[in-house]
């Protein structure tokens, strides 16, 4: 029987590097609409970490960034949890990593779209900075954020009221090691400042500790944070994130759905998968349209994730091809399978596709004179890697087929599993005067010929 679909979505979408006529990965975001799962906020500011006895925050400021891999995997080596308050404007620029602080266990928070003073801002002007990055994280993972704090530091009654309204708390800190002023040095003054003013939490039973991850790298942040969490837990400290969690999560999978895209003769999905009750490889479920395609094993190498993920280790990643499901639009979603322990299947995400049958390429060049006309450019089937024919018209006069096996790596870059071999340049025949040209490719598959482009030349 077919998983129930829920309405999940990671919203990463593919670029491309040339103006494609039917670009091979048209993938295009699920629509979220997050529950309401925020419990009400009270009015008002919170500044002391969660929980009994002596516990202490370790919070992140302005991500994701270029330093987060890095932070996340002293975290991942020392099993702690931390909470993330990111822009939404660098979520948008890289949602994936985003998507890892949350697999990892961490909280992630809202720290509004672009990093300005809400002081400055009308309530209007606040709320839109406000929602367009909880709009964005929840693009992301599938829910809105409950946790917000305002940059600076700086917030007035508007804003602690806009963030009542939306069921998200307000958090500042108490303890500043004013690891920004490094601005991206990681000389051993700046790793051993940043230590020495972090261990002043040691005067406090609840420490909310604020650091950063920002945009220009934070290595002394990184190389000070081990000294950090080890001073604090040789003097009894529990560490949470915000919302009171500590320890390190196990039980139901988790992983990432990092690709749709067109395939010679199929689609792929590309991500990463991994049941933390064990390090072995587990296996991942694709759905195409509510039906069960295949499951597959995730045991590709992924050294990013292992880097993250230590005690799993890196072989968790899923490279999976399979064929078409005819032409049109699809849904394809990934579960991640529970192999060991408690918990269970994880839905990593469903993205929409377009599929389509015809050739697709681009004309890059025509000349004329000389009582001919040259034409150049290149053109590939979807439904094969091998390189296929095109054919010219002057005027709507067919010249006979030409193959399009010219090499053009800017093609393979952009279409990876098809390699190289589809580029063309053709000479035909033709009188003075002006012609209209155009290019055919010729389909190797199901489907027709398809226009790959025209032009106005004289012979």
């Amino acid at each position: 029987m077919a998983r129930p679909l829920r309405n999940t979505a990671l919203g990463f979408a593919l670029g491309s590097a040339l103006a494609l006529t039917a670009p091979p990965a048209a993938v295009a975001s699920v629509p979220v609409s997050p529950a309401a799962s925020c419990a009400p906020a009270g009015y008002g500011v919170h500044s002391y970490a969660p929980g009994d006895g002596k516990t202490v925050a370790l919070t992140f400021d302005d991500g994701p960034g270029p330093s987060t891999r890095a932070i996340l995997t002293v975290l991942a080596a020392r099993h702690v949890r931390a909470t993330f308050f990111n822009e939404g404007a660098n979520t948008a620029a890289d949602p994936q990593i985003d998507q890892m602080e949350i697999n990892a266990g961490h909280v992630v928070a809202d720290h509004t779209w672009s990093h300005v003073q809400l002081t400055t801002l009308s309530s209007s002007d606040q709320a839109a900075q406000i929602d367009r990055a909880r709009a964005e994280q929840a693009a992301v993972s599938g829910r809105m954020p409950c946790l917000f704090r305002p940059p600076y530091g700086s917030y007035n009654a508007t804003t602690l009221a806009l963030a009542q309204q939306r069921a998200m708390s307000v958090w500042t800190w108490s303890v500043d090691p004013e690891d920004w002023k490094a601005n991206g040095s990681g000389s051993a003054y700046w790793i051993g400042r940043i230590i020495t003013r972090a261990e002043a939490g040691i005067s406090l039973s609840h420490p909310v500790v604020l650091l950063h991850n920002a945009g220009n790298g934070n290595p002394a942040t990184v190389a000070a944070l081990g000294p950090i969490i080890d001073f604090y837990r040789a003097h009894g400290y529990r560490f949470v994130d915000l919302t009171g969690r500590s320890g390190w999560p196990t039980g139901s999978a988790f992983g990432a759905y990092d690709r749709l895209a067109r395939w010679p003769a199929g689609l792929r999905v590309d991500g990463w998968a991994i049941d933390p009750d064990t390090s072995a490889a587990t296996r991942v479920d694709v759905y195409v349209d509510g039906v069960a395609s295949g499951r597959y094993t995730a045991a590709g190498n992924r050294p990013d994730v292992g880097a993250v993920f230590p005690a799993s280790g890196p072989a968790h990643g899923y490279a999976v091809t399979f064929p078409y499901v005819g032409a049109g639009s699809h849904s394809v979603c990934v579960y991640a399978d529970n192999t060991a322990g408690g918990g269970d299947d994880r839905l990593l995400g469903c993205r929409a596709i377009t599929v389509g049958n015809l050739p697709i390429g681009r004309v890059d060049s025509v000349q004329g004179g000389a009582g001919r006309i040259v034409i150049g450019g290149w053109a590939l089937d979807p439904d094969t890697s091998v390189s296929i024919s095109v054919v010219v018209t002057v005027d709507e006069v067919a010249s006979p087929a030409q193959p399009a096996v010219l090499s053009r790596p800017d093609v393979a870059a952009a279409f990876p599993g098809w390699g190289d071999r589809h580029g063309f340049r053709i000479t035909v025949p033709a009188t003075a005067g002006g012609h209209r040209v155009c290019a055919y490719g010729v389909n190797a598959g199901p489907g027709r010929n398809a226009v790959i482009g025209c032009a106005a030349v004289s012979g």
